[in-house]
């Protein structure tokens, strides 16, 4: 058998054993998962993305079918219904639509049919399509892309052995949005200017910022004065709008999430977060990728290759974009879920500006470094509410190097969030504050690093068993911090239950008291 009908082979069997493994898994839910499930489970049954009483009573039931819900046990009803008011609105006609759009829910319909036919979990049409995705476009690129084998599969083994293989199971669009930003760069290198422009498109209906891929399907061609393919790329991109005017039209404004929306939280700051913090950011999941991405733009620029720039430039835009999001510590599974649509397009960089055995050693090294991160630390259910192991020993053995954002140290310093209805509402968008002050240290109980401020300074003796000599202290830079501050205390001078600081995940009760016993209080709660 030729060497490449061989490969072609073992590529099916691999993705069709992946696609079944997928299809067999137990329920789980996570991000915004019962908005696509819900939605899924209405294009099923009547054909539209509104949901109705029958569709949630039918997701239950497939949920009950498969625990095998003894008599006496409670139903997924019971389990999981509260947790789906806050992701849906109400239309003044009466019907009900999800926050986030239906476009990933259509596409998991065709996998909820397989599922249903071959007697398979329906609930995990979004995980088998994510898996069916992730292979398609690993085979796209294998298959369509330009230049030789080798650097075909330097630009799937970049883009592939990154966390976006943690995603797989999870039940969000960031595996779709990988995909879909996969497709567009393979036809972007093969010079189809609107199905690049399309896949583009198609992401940006479920993450905005994507529609900045559009930018060299649509000015490539534009700057050689072929208008027809421009044209063809920017009528193609129109479908990012698709959101906007559907949501216009059935509930009268252009986006159901602007209340979690805020431009003015771009910042230095949160793009520092975006690639160098340790619990969220690109450094602790892809490092190679981070050094190589930047560089490689670099020796793009200087060759004046517009393709790349333009690239790049969408890659600086969508980094902007997300820092809008005024929850700044989301259910993720490690690197934060918002990046894992980048990571393609930093692979491309990087597999266009290296040749040869400088390019086989940027792909060595990503995928050791980066391998290894995938199998040895292997994020937790709850993940997103601990803080991960390179974190937590940074903060034990030099807390002054990692001042993360407030809300992630907080949240995952306390195991819990402020109900998300807070924030949907105006309630409160710092529901997190409530939490102050938080620690976190050794599993001994000796403090390393504080996050206090002025209105919670009171706490800190209710909190913490503090030397007296140090008490005045603290209290005072406490009592100064009109906004939150980090404080790194004196070895020994400030102490917390045993094993309650280590930054461990364990389901949120409330900060201890003294005598360092556990005491209620409201704020974050646990998702």
């Amino acid at each position: 058998m030729p060497l490449q009908r061989l490969g072609l082979v073992l590529f099916v069997c691999i993705s069709a054993a992946l696609v079944g493994w997928s299809s067999q898994r137990s329920f789980a839910r996570q991000g915004d998962g019962w908005e696509y499930l819900a939605m899924t489970e209405a294009w099923m049954r009547h054909g539209s993305p509104d949901v109705r009483a029958g569709d949630i009573e039918a997701m239950f039931a497939g949920i009950d079918r498969a625990r095998g819900v003894a008599p006496g046990e409670p139903s997924a009803a019971a389990l999981y219904a509260a947790q789906l008011p806050h992701g849906f609105v109400t239309a003044a006609d009466g019907s009900t639509h999800a926050l986030h759009f239906w476009m990933y829910s259509l596409a998991a319909v065709p996998a909820k049919i397989a599922l249903r036919l071959c007697g398979g979990h329906e609930f995990n049409a979004l995980v088998v399509t994510n898996a069916w995705l992730f292979a398609a476009a690993v085979g796209l690129a294998l298959g369509a892309g330009l230049g030789s084998l080798g650097q075909r599969a330097a630009f799937v083994l970049l883009a592939a052995v990154t966390p976006v293989l943690w995603y797989l199971t999870f039940t969000g669009v960031e595996v779709f949005s990988w995909a879909l930003a996969v497709t567009s760069l393979v036809a972007i290198e093969r010079g189809w200017y609107w199905q690049s422009a399309l896949a583009a498109a198609l992401a940006a209906t479920q993450n905005p910022p994507m529609v900045l891929l559009v930018l060299p399907s649509v000015l490539l061609p534009a700057r050689r004065r072929e208008w027809k393919p421009a044209g063809a790329a920017l009528a193609a991109a129109s479908l990012a709008l698709l959101p906007v005017a559907w949501n216009w039209w059935h509930v009268g404004t252009p986006t159901l999430i602007a209340a979690t929306l805020d431009a003015g939280l771009i910042s230095a700051g949160r793009t520092w977060s975006l690639l160098a913090d340790l619990n969220t950011g690109l450094l602790p999941y892809t490092p190679v990728l981070l050094v190589a991405a930047p560089w490689s733009a670099w020796r793009l620029a200087r060759r004046n290759d517009l393709a790349a720039l333009l690239l790049a430039a969408a890659v600086a835009g969508m980094l902007l974009g997300v820092q809008t999001q005024i929850n700044w510590n989301t259910d993720a599974r490690g690197l934060r879920r918002y990046l894992i649509w980048v990571l393609p397009a930093l692979a491309w960089l990087v597999v266009r500006a290296w040749q040869g055995r400088a390019r086989a050693r940027w792909v060595a090294a990503a995928v050791i470094t980066s391998g290894a991160v995938l199998v040895l630390d292997p994020p937790s259910d709850m993940n997103w509410l601990e803080h991960r192991p390179l974190a937590r020993w940074v903060m034990r053995e030099w807390p002054a190097l990692y001042n993360p954002d407030f809300e992630i140290f907080t949240e995952r310093s306390a195991h819990g969030e402020a109900p998300p209805e807070w924030l949907l509402k105006g309630v409160r968008r710092d529901g997190w504050m409530l939490g102050l002050p938080v620690a976190h240290g050794h599993t001994s109980g000796e403090v390393t690093k504080l996050l206090v401020h002025t209105d919670s300074a009171a706490e800190l003796p209710r909190r913490f068993r503090i030397d007296p000599d140090y008490l005045p202290e603290l209290r005072r830079r406490a009592e100064a911090a009109t906004t939150p501050a980090y404080i790194q205390p004196p070895p020994g001078a400030v102490w917390a239950a045993a094993g309650s600081i280590n930054g461990r995940y364990r389901p949120y009760s409330g900060p201890p008291v003294a005598p360092l016993a556990p005491r209620r209080m409201s704020g974050p709660k646990a998702r």
